[in-house]
């Protein structure tokens, strides 16, 4: 099955950085600092998920700077592996809706 490709911009609700909450022993949330107080962004997550989950939203934003600084940096006559390397991060960055 492929999912559609969105041009749609993905951004939290809740400003970064998120934090993962320790719960029980079965579930974690994910946090982040809203105006000042805490704000549960997610709840009652597998304690694996709920730190991917947070270390994923806060690597986003370094992963899409870093992505178009490549794409940038490649010389437009470039051919070949590299051309479809570079085509490759600037399809990702619009699947993402950075684009």
């Amino acid at each position: 099955m492929t999912l559609p490709r969105t041009k749609i911009k993905h951004a939290p609700a809740t400003p970064l950085p998120w934090a993962n909450q320790p719960g029980d022993d079965s579930s974690h949330g994910v946090l982040s600092n809203w105006r000042g107080e805490p704000f549960e962004v997610a709840a009652n997550a597998a304690p694996t998920d709920a730190a991917y989950i947070a270390h994923a939203a806060n690597a986003y934003p370094r992963l899409v700077e870093a992505l178009r600084e490549a794409s940038v940096s490649i010389n437009s006559k470039v051919v070949g592996y590299e051309r479809e390397r570079m085509n490759r991060w600037i399809s990702l960055l619009r699947e993402l809706g950075e684009v």
